[in-house]
């Protein structure tokens, strides 16, 4: 089974930039994950509580980091440390409109769980 989370949104303090650590901007995270034993069940039980893989993006984002592949990796190693069912899949982290001299809409990074 797949589960999708996507749109995640947080305002954030990651980046290399003096600005980006004190001022902050906003991120978005997607995330793409494969799942073992599920067996088409309605219990909770035999599936990934996408709300406690929700919490734990959302500490990871609250630690200020300078690169979003550092971001990214701590998210990909919780995953795979606190949901043992989680057999793969991605991690996406964007940095939306980071401070460059170019029009663009995000900055990504994508690591696989």
């Amino acid at each position: 089974m797949i589960l999708r989370v996507d749109g995640l949104r947080f305002y954030a303090y990651h980046g290399v930039m003096p600005r980006e650590q004190k001022v902050g901007q906003q991120f978005e995270v997607n995330l793409c994950l494969e799942v073992s034993g599920y067996d088409g069940s309605d219990s909770l039980e035999r599936t990934v509580n996408y709300a406690e893989v929700i919490d734990v993006v959302k500490e990871e984002m609250n630690i200020p980091s300078r690169l979003i592949e550092h971001v990214c990796s701590r998210i990909c190693r919780r995953i795979r440390a606190d949901f043992p069912s989680i057999t793969g899949g991605t991690v996406k982290v964007s940095k939306l409109h980071p401070p460059v001299e170019a029009e663009l809409r995000s900055a990504s990074v994508e690591l696989t769980v």
